[in-house]
C-alpha cells in the first residue's frame, strides 16, 4: 500500500495541488501509529461473535477514519467545497498507507497472508471507491438530482461496510469460498467505477493491459 501511494503522488498530476493535505494526513497518521505503539497495548481478545467483531472492523478500519478524515476536510478548511470533497482520496491514502502495514504488522507473527496482500487491496479500493462516488455525490447535489444522491448515498454506506465484512469472515475462519467471491465482486466494482470515471469500458482497460503485456514480451 505504501508503494501504490508513492506511484500515485509521483503520476498524478494535480499532487501539488493536494500537497498540503498529503503532508498534513502523512503527520497524522505517523504520530497516531506512534502514539498508539509507545502508549497502548494492542493486542485485542476478540470475542466468539461475528457481530462484535464486525462492529470493531468496521468501526476501527472502515467508519471512523472516513468519517474523521471527510469531517476535518469538510470542517476546518477553508477552501473550495469543490477542493475538499476531490481532496479525500489525497488525505485518505496516506493514512491507510501508513495504519494498515503498521496494524498488520504488529499483530501476531507469523502474518497471514490475508494481512499482507488482501486487506491492503480491500482497503485501498474502498478509498478509491468512496473517493469517487463522494464526487458523484457532490455533483448530484449540485444539479438537484435526488435519485443520484440517494443512490450515492446508498453507494458510500455500501463501499464502507463491505471490506470489514469480508474481514470478519476471514477472522473467523470461515466461508473461505464466500470471501474469494465477495472479494473478486468488490475489487471488480471498483475497477468498473473507475473506468467509468475515465469514460472507458472494462473490454479498453483489458485490451490496454493486453497491449502492455505483449510489448514487455516483445522486449
Amino acid at each position: 500500500m505504501p508503494l501504490v501511494c508513492l506511484f500515485y503522488y509521483i503520476h498524478d498530476k494535480r499532487r501539488i495541488v493536494y500537497l498540503p493535505v498529503t503532508i498534513l494526513s502523512l503527520v497524522f497518521s505517523a504520530v497516531f501509529c506512534g502514539l498508539k505503539a509507545f502508549f497502548s497495548f494492542s493486542y485485542r481478545i476478540a470475542p466468539d461473535n461475528f457481530f462484535r467483531n464486525y462492529a470493531f472492523f468496521f468501526l476501527s478500519e472502515s467508519f471512523i477514519p472516513v468519517v474523521v478524515i471527510t469531517g476535518l476536510l469538510l470542517g476546518l478548511s477553508r477552501d473550495s467545497l469543490h477542493y475538499r470533497v476531490s481532496a479525500f482520496f489525497a488525505a485518505a491514502l496516506p493514512y491507510y498507507a501508513i495504519c494498515i502495514p503498521y496494524r498488520v504488522l504488529s499483530a501476531a507473527v507469523p502474518y497471514p497472508f490475508f494481512g499482507l496482500f488482501i486487506k491492503p487491496l480491500l482497503y485501498l479500493s474502498m478509498v478509491v471507491a468512496y473517493s469517487i462516488i463522494l464526487e458523484l455525490l457532490y455533483g448530484s447535489a449540485r444539479t438537484g438530482k435526488r435519485k443520484q444522491v440517494l443512490f450515492s448515498v446508498l453507494g458510500l454506506i455500501f463501499v464502507l461496510c463491505l471490506p470489514a465484512f469480508v474481514e470478519t469472515l476471514w477472522f473467523s475462519g470461515k466461508f473461505f469460498v464466500l470471501q474469494i467471491v465477495i472479494f473478486c465482486i468488490y475489487e471488480g466494482g471498483v475497477v468498473e467505477l473507475c473506468c467509468l470515471k475515465k469514460n472507458k469500458t472494462m473490454k479498453e482497460v483489458l485490451e490496454y493491459l493486453m497491449s502492455i503485456r505483449f510489448v514487455v514480451r516483445g522486449k
